[in-house]
């Protein structure tokens, strides 16, 4: 990574800046149960990256739910407001890092498939706004292109910039965009980190704090 001189930093909010994963985890739980149905072991895996328009499509095609797809949406966003205005906290080093990024002169982006609306009070909330040039929000994270127009709007090198997320499929599209990766596994369990840690597209693993980002710069 020193060898690229890393210029710009693409930063994920869920699971990566923020501890809100347990939250989507609970929702999941709450909306499908009232539909009397169990959550799948294999969710989690089937809908990482994709943006809540389309996870709310393939929730209704694939459980058969008797709602639209921006109904559904609605009802998570509705279900997500209160946790996400008094519950959610940074994960460890989040603003440590973004800091000590900035004074090093590294640009630094967001990018995340939620919507503003969920995100910015808690980026207001802990005073981090400031630290990002630029904000993509509703992404599709799981597409090469996706990656490709960030790189074309932030006039940023794919050489020389960095996807920091928490979703393998993000990982993936970024590292075929021609980025550098680096998965943050905090809280992930011992068996997702093994698993995780033996994929062939991600660079670098950040176990504890997301100051482990910061000596490779």
């Amino acid at each position: 990574m020193t060898k690229k001189r890393i210029k710009a930093i693409f930063f994920d909010f869920d699971g990566t800046l923020a501890d809100t994963i347990w939250i989507w985890e609970s929702i999941d739980e709450r909306f499908l149960g009232a539909h009397g149905i169990k959550v799948p072991a294999d969710l989690k895996s089937k809908i990482e990256g994709m943006s809540f328009e389309n996870t709310a499509m393939y929730f209704k095609e694939k459980f058969l739910i008797e709602k639209s797809p921006e109904e559904i949406v609605d009802e998570w966003f509705s279900l997500a407001k209160k946790p996400y205005e008094e519950e959610v906290l940074l994960m460890k080093g989040a603003a440590e890092s973004l800091e000590k990024l900035k004074e090093l002169g590294v640009r630094i982006f967001l990018q995340t498939s939620n919507k503003e609306s969920l995100v910015t009070p808690v980026l207001r909330k802990y005073e981090i706004s400031g630290f990002f040039e630029k904000m993509f929000f509703c992404q599709h994270k799981d597409r090469i292109d996706t990656y490709r127009e960030m790189l074309r709007e932030t006039f940023s090198s794919a050489e020389n910039s960095v996807l920091v997320d928490d979703a393998p499929a993000a990982l993936e599209a970024a590292e075929k965009a021609g980025l550098t990766t680096v998965d943050v596994l905090i809280y992930k369990s011992e068996k997702e980190k093994e698993k995780e840690k033996k994929l062939g597209f991600i660079d670098y693993f950040i176990d504890q704090s997301l100051e482990e980002i910061l000596p490779l710069m």
